[in-house]
């Protein structure tokens, strides 16, 4: 577009308003446009709209097709003190006698014999263990070692006996390593130095130099592999960025080591580009000499001194130390009745909050609580139920677990004992299932307080309440569809560009656009045909007798069209006939449901239904797509699109236009103006020569 123009200075016209005028009515084959891609984009809301409330009902439809939704099932106990229970939909309608509960099932637990706590002393949950050492009565001296907690996990990209992924340099005690292996929450026994010929399924190499494991099986493809091990050190590496920092903080606390003269810590050791630094634990003793770090062994932080020459941008700070840490054993047995052995490796700087949080994860197979009034642990099995006959449930091992928590001798892992039938029987938890039916024990009681009958029957209210849901949503599609269908056209009113927008009021446009979008899809006739579809497929008979039902029609079991004409067909239940039909033949209810068939008319009224429904979705999908669709993907896109490319050439082919007009009228002004500077001329002339 030219923007050297001239706008009326020479003639005095307005020319600006003079093309805008003008241009106004070149505009108008574009407004059209506009107004037809804007009705296009309502048709396809619409239709999407319609789409999903479809797939509302095409989704409940098909609940209607499994024997499942009128299998709902009623347990009713003769004291619910006692017993109760639930049923599946694949429970028999049947009777339950249970004419004694002995005994009900009980979690084995271990409890601490007396508080934990050392006289005068409180443990704090949230502070470390190791600043809190001095707080339990009972710490055996060599309960905390020296080392590296570390964990290491992997999924495998294949399926094999050996992996590496860990970062050797493992810790053994007395001949073992000291690490727990788990894949896919199952737990093997760790084993070193043998030949890995000899390893049982159940067990796995570990290689403490390299940290690299060997299966005694072979290890499934995407198995995820855990493993917690101490390392007999660590070491942390820094480098130095352009700015120098005098601070950092080691991956782990409660760092090992006691401190010589002059708060020296010779166990831990750090260097500088490769310079040896003496460590010193008495911030105060950082600037007594050069080459000084000051570490706090609570936090890990670690302090250089700011005049410090060497640390200078890309220095390279490592340090190698060890942690305070400790371990808790136990096992417990699970359904096969073998036992299922845990560890812990718990760093000093771990809280009592964090030992009980590990204890409580859900593959361990139990559940900690502490009491800080009493000051007294419980450890509880995460099942009830006896799982050893051979002894106890919760077997415990090193100190940790039998003298500083203190726990004694276990008490439960019972199974629950009871008479059902006139079968004496046992189960491991107090909640049991028994052909369809979920039993829950609640209390004991002898047979002179029994019997309990438990009595399964249909539950013809449950069906009841979902076929009316169904019809529910039935007719909301029934009124959406007819209310667009039936919708008054005003052709008077087309979509509002956005000029004509900005001279109306709000509530204006809402009013307009309200008329504007009325009746785009009366009387549709794909519409129109999915109405028709459904109501064949609800009132045509079912011919199959597979069943021998005796309802064959929608209307015998009390679902028949409003007589209400102005409805648009909508269903109406006779809730008694209904109720009636559900109770004296559920099995016929469902039949004229769910019956399948090779032809349209032996099927159930619901497989027809879901055929209707799924044949419309694909029709008006493949007209009005889907939001995830792009406009190419369905026909009243592939419009819009070529709407749009229209538009964009009309609006090129407008600007053309403007700039002829706007050269048209400049022209003009140049001529107006080279007149007026002629006359000009002329005038001056003939007044020059009058004055002579």
């Amino acid at each position: 577009m030219n923007t050297n123009r001239i706008s009326g200075l020479a003639s005095g016209m307005d020319t600006e308003q003079i093309i805008r005028d003008l241009m106004k009515a070149e505009r108008l084959p574009l407004d059209r446009m506009y107004q037809k891609k804007t009705i296009m984009e309502w048709q396809r809301d619409q239709y999407r709209e319609i789409n999903k409330k479809l797939l509302e009902l095409r989704d409940a439809t098909f609940d209607f097709k499994l024997s499942s939704t009128f299998s709902s099932r009623n347990v009713a106990s003769s004291n619910d003190t006692f017993v109760t229970a639930t049923a599946n939909s694949n429970a028999l309608l049947a009777s339950f006698n249970i004419s004694e509960v002995s005994r009900l099932a009980t979690a084995a637990q271990r409890l601490s014999t007396q508080s934990i706590e050392k006289n005068g002393e409180t443990i704090d949950l949230n502070k470390s263990l190791w600043s809190q050492k001095g707080s339990f009565d009972q710490m055996p001296a060599d309960q905390w070692r020296k080392g590296a907690v570390e964990y290491g996990s992997t999924v495998t990209n294949a399926s094999g006996r050996t992996f590496s992924f860990l970062k050797g340099d493992i810790k053994t005690t007395n001949g073992q390593a000291e690490a727990v292996v788990k894949v896919d929450g199952q737990s093997f026994e760790v084993v070193t130095g043998v030949d890995p010929a000899t390893l049982n399924e159940n067990q796995v190499l570990l290689d403490t130099a390299s940290g690299e494991l060997t299966f005694g099986k072979t290890i499934d493809k995407q198995s995820q592999i855990d493993v917690n091990y101490v390392a007999n050190s660590r070491t942390d590496s820094f480098t130095v960025g352009e700015e120098p920092s005098y601070n950092y903080n080691l991956a782990r606390k409660s760092i090992a080591g006691e401190a010589g003269a002059g708060s020296v810590l010779s166990s831990v050791q750090v260097t500088v580009d490769g310079q040896d630094y003496t460590v010193v634990t008495d911030l105060n003793e950082l600037e007594s000499g050069a080459n000084r770090v000051y570490l706090n062994q609570e936090t890990g932080q670690l302090k250089f001194s700011t005049s410090d020459a060497n640390i200078a941008e890309d220095a390279k700070i490592e340090v190698t130390y060890q942690q305070n840490y400790t371990s808790a054993s136990f096992g417990v047995y699970d359904e096969n009745g073998e036992e299922q052995k845990t560890s812990l490796f718990i760093q000093g700087s771990d809280s009592f909050s964090t030992f009980m949080s590990q204890l409580n994860r859900d593959d361990t197979g139990v559940k900690a609580f502490y009491d800080e009034f009493t000051g007294r642990f419980s450890l509880t099995r995460s099942e009830s139920g006896n799982f050893n006959d051979a002894g106890d449930e919760i077997n415990l091992y090193g100190s940790f677990m039998n003298d500083i928590l203190k726990l004694g001798a276990e008490t439960g892992g019972e199974n629950a004992k009871f008479t059902i039938n006139g079968i004496e029987t046992e189960r491991r938890s107090n909640q049991f299932t028994q052909n369809g039916v979920e039993f829950q024990l609640n209390s004991t009681f002898t047979q002179a307080d029994g019997p309990v009958t438990l009595t399964v029957t249909n539950n013809s209210d449950d069906v009841f309440e979902r076929i009316k849901g169904y019809v529910e949503k039935y007719n909301e599609l029934v009124d959406l569809v007819n209310s667009k269908t039936m919708e008054e056209r005003y052709r008077d009113f087309h979509p509002l560009t956005d000029e004509q927008k900005q001279e109306m009021t709000e509530r204006q446009v809402e009013l307009w656009e309200e008329k504007a979008q009325s009746g785009l899809l009366k009387s549709d006739p794909m519409l129109n045909g999915l109405l028709s579809g459904i109501r064949m497929d609800l009132y045509g008979k079912v011919e199959s007798n597979a069943m021998n039902s005796q309802f064959d029609q929608i209307s015998e079991i009390g679902i028949t069209t409003s007589p209400d004409y102005l409805s648009g067909g909508k269903l109406v239940i006779n809730e008694s006939k209904l109720k009636e039909a559900l109770q004296t033949d559920p099995e016929s209810v469902e039949a004229l449901f769910n019956a399948s068939g090779e032809s349209t008319a032996k099927q159930g009224i619901a497989q027809r239904l879901y055929d209707t429904m799924d044949s419309y979705m694909e029709r008006i999908t493949d007209k009005a797509g889907r939001s995830t669709m792009t406009n190419e993907q369905f026909s009243l896109g592939k419009k819009i699109d070529d709407m749009s490319s229209r538009m964009e050439r009309f609006e090129d082919r407008l600007t053309m236009i403007e700039n002829r007009y706007y050269r048209q009228f400049t022209a003009m002004e140049q001529a107006i103006q080279r007149s007026n500077q002629q006359g000009a001329y002329i005038m001056q002339q003939f007044g020059g020569g009058g004055m002579a």
